[in-house]
């Protein structure tokens, strides 16, 4: 079992929940850690009045390490507005934009590539504002922000570009298990110990169509984690895009990866000060809750909303295709002393770690633009 640790608030809260309505979804019980108002992991992050250290110090995401990183995905989207004519404004969607780092780097990026470009750049985030009021200097003036991603696909709004950057990873999940020939739902439930799983039939059919669609062919055992809100995230963004590209980033896999018996326990894990853990029922709202993408389910739901894949890659070959090489070596040598260069040089290369961020997965889906392909993605 495992002690009631984390804010004792939020705690208190979620045990308030299970005692008036049962155990809780993992969906829900993440939701809460993650985002609840004021308390959840992401909810408090850089809030002064809370006293909460940064995200940075349990996890950096690739454009935290260096800016080379924003570059470079600004060479991409050069490379898109090219294949689109030019167009004017270019309009660019960040979703999971966080503190924005990224949106920073590429307006900045894109400015360098073509002073005359007419950018507007849209940053959809979830967290408090106070997140980019603590780094104004990092955000430049033409880029708008967005409280959530329904709130803009509401608008006429026509995009060029929808971009993420480990947004999905951080998307809550209902985690369920096969056993004895059926699917089992893995619950949140309130011991006098803790919080602790408890299993029971699924709470919506939807999981059971979920792994249907999937075509998954389960073993005894098996343990992964469905996530229900992509259906409609996927609709959002499909609604802001009339003719251009979806440009995913983010950990994962296809579904034959993540359903394989090989990763029997799911792929749940907790972030805290830069080491991984499995216990994901404690240290509530002060640790990161993670969970590898079903870049398949992307794919797939994709398809249903007029968005054609046009690549698959991972992060690695997806930079490097970029010119990683040229770019990194303008970049360091514009670095003031030895010990800056030396820096820049091993974090770029963090970039690229193949059991690292290089890893990544990178997806593209275009609508009504056949010609882009995703670079360094093997063309079929």
């Amino acid at each position: 079992m495992n002690a009631p640790t984390g804010r004792p608030e939020l705690v208190e809260r979620l045990r308030s929940e299970i005692g008036r309505h049962g155990p809780l979804t993992f969906d829900r019980f993440m939701d809460m850690a993650l985002y609840e108002p004021g308390l959840g992991y992401y909810a408090a992050r850089g809030d002064s009045a809370m006293g909460q250290t940064d995200t940075w110090l349990d996890f950096q995401t690739s454009p935290q390490v260096h800016s080379i990183f924003g570059t470079l995905i600004a060479r991409q989207l050069e490379i898109l507005w090219i294949a689109l004519n030019c167009p004017e404004p270019f309009v660019v969607v960040e979703l999971g934009a966080g503190d924005g780092e990224l949106a920073s780097q590429i307006v900045r990026a894109l400015a360098d590539l073509h002073p005359d470009l007419c950018l507007v750049y849209h940053a959809v985030d979830r967290r408090p504002r106070s997140t980019w009021q603590a780094a104004p200097d990092a955000i430049p003036g033409s880029i708008q922000r967005w409280d959530d991603l329904e709130q803009i696909s509401r608008t006429n709004l026509s995009a060029h570009c929808v971009l993420s950057n480990e947004f999905f990873d951080a998307l809550p999940v209902h985690r369920v298990t096969w056993l004895d020939g059926k699917l089992w739902e893995v619950y949140v439930d309130w011991s006098n110990h803790g919080f602790v799983e408890h299993l029971a039939p699924p709470s919506n059919e939807k999981l059971i169509d979920w792994l249907a669609a999937a075509e998954a062919s389960l073993t005894e055992g098996w343990t992964g984690e469905i996530c229900l809100r992509l259906p409609g995230i996927i609709e959002h963004i499909a609604r802001l895009i009339n003719r251009g590209v979806v440009l995913t980033i983010d950990y994962g896999g296809e579904a034959e990866e993540l359903h394989d018996l090989s990763r029997n326990g799911g792929t749940l894990i907790a972030y805290h000060r830069h080491h991984w853990n499995d216990d994901v029922l404690t240290r509530i709202g002060e640790q990161d809750l993670t969970s590898h993408v079903d870049f398949s389910a992307l794919m797939r739901l994709g398809l249903c909303h007029g968005l054609t894949p046009a690549g698959f890659t991972t992060q690695r070959d997806f930079l490097l295709a970029l010119d990683l090489p040229s770019v990194a070596q303008r970049m360091l040598a514009e670095e003031l002393t030895a010990a800056k260069r030396w820096q820049s040089h091993f974090a770029i290369n963090e970039l690229l770690r193949q059991d690292g961020l290089g890893r990544l997965k990178v997806l593209a889906q275009q609508k009504g633009l056949p010609t882009f392909w995703l670079s360094g993605a093997r063309r079929q």
